[in-house]
């Protein structure tokens, strides 16, 4: 049958060609790597045998090239419409892995814990005339700051009284420093 991350690429990629002449937000959530473990058979018997270090079940490392497939999809449909130029684009995850499907080597620990394999998640942008192509960032940031790096790529302010817990990452694409003197995660 039709796999939901292939269904999600595609109705987002519809989304875009239907809304292409108008500023848009679009949030597309694979829910790729993640429990129940589901990924098209194909990619399965490619990762099956495959397992070792950083890959514990063939259906997880499905599900990673599952994701990686959809969201090549949505970007390449971005170049097709020749919006990519305009257009930030963010990648990140909500956790670390599951130690139970992988292991983040060389990260201690994983999804639900406080150490960093748990904690330190993937965050890929691509913000035209802002970002530089290839770059690396080691400041750690938290997903709070993305909300304020969207509206600040949309020019959003926030109304009088407003506060946001997070803060735009321009300056940090753009040669300068956060705020921020540290970072707190709690975990009940």
């Amino acid at each position: 049958g039709e796999y939901l991350t292939d269904r999600l690429a595609d109705d987002t990629i519809a989304f875009m060609q239907r809304e292409k002449a108008r500023p848009l937000f679009l949030c597309l959530w694979t829910y790729n790597p993640h429990y129940p473990f589901e990924a098209p058979e194909e990619l399965i018997e490619k990762y099956r045998g495959q397992e070792g270090p950083g890959l514990k079940n063939p259906i997880y490392g499905a599900q990673l090239e599952a994701t990686d497939r959809a969201v090549g999809r949505v970007l390449a449909e971005l170049e097709r419409l020749e919006l990519a130029d305009n257009t930030l684009v963010i990648f990140t995850s909500d956790n670390g892995g599951w130690s139970g499907a992988t292991d983040n080597r060389p990260l201690r620990a994983g999804k639900g814990y406080l150490y960093e394999g748990g904690l330190r998640v993937p965050l890929i942008v691509r913000w035209p005339g802002v970002t530089e192509a290839g770059s690396v960032k080691a400041e750690p940031v938290v997903s709070m700051d993305l909300t304020a790096t969207v509206l600040d790529a949309a020019g959003v302010s926030l109304a009088e009284g407003e506060t946001l817990d997070g803060e735009s990452l321009r300056p940090l694409f753009t040669g300068g420093k956060l705020r921020r003197d540290s970072l707190c995660f709690h975990y009940p």
